[in-house]
């Protein structure tokens, strides 16, 4: 995948719906989703830094609001194993991962495809003749052989 980020992420209503909505008041599902929206356009991506003061910011919640919410957004992250002082949510993490393999897999196949027409272009045999149109070349060209001619043939 090339080196920028993806603009958007896929929502899927039926997890969210079935998942976390279920389980989060109100306060705790804004919080979820700026962090996986913030969380999206981290490097590397799906990550949030560990800290809970910088995760109380990058949620929008006052203190108050994110010690009533904390357990139940932080609960949908887990540690990141590249990199101890980050967290990340797996299913997002996921998606990015699908996307980057499918991006990869695009850019393969149109990579083998153009290199299969330049090498048709470059390979193809040359069926434009020399002789200009109109010219008999069904024999020998005099100039080609070497004739010994007979005076008495003359």
């Amino acid at each position: 995948m090339s080196k920028q980020k993806p603009p958007a992420f896929q929502f899927y209503c039926k997890d969210y719906l079935s998942g976390a909505a279920r389980r989060m008041t109100l306060t705790a599902l804004g919080a979820y989703v700026n962090l996986l929206c913030i969380a999206w356009d981290s490097d590397p991506i799906a990550t949030l830094p560990s800290d809970s003061e910088k995760l109380r910011r990058l949620a929008g919640a006052s203190v108050e609001e994110w010690t009533g919410i904390k357990d139940e957004v932080l609960e949908n992250f887990n540690p990141f194993e590249n990199d101890s002082t980050r967290i990340v949510n797996n299913r997002l993490r996921q998606q990015w991962q699908e996307l980057n393999d499918y991006h990869e897999k695009l850019s393969h196949t149109a990579s083998e495809r153009g290199k299969k027409g330049a090498e048709k272009r470059w390979t193809k045999k040359d069926t434009i003749t020399a002789e200009p149109a109109g010219l008999n070349t069904a024999g020998p060209k005099p100039e080609d052989e070497d004739v010994d001619i007979a005076e008495d043939e003359v």
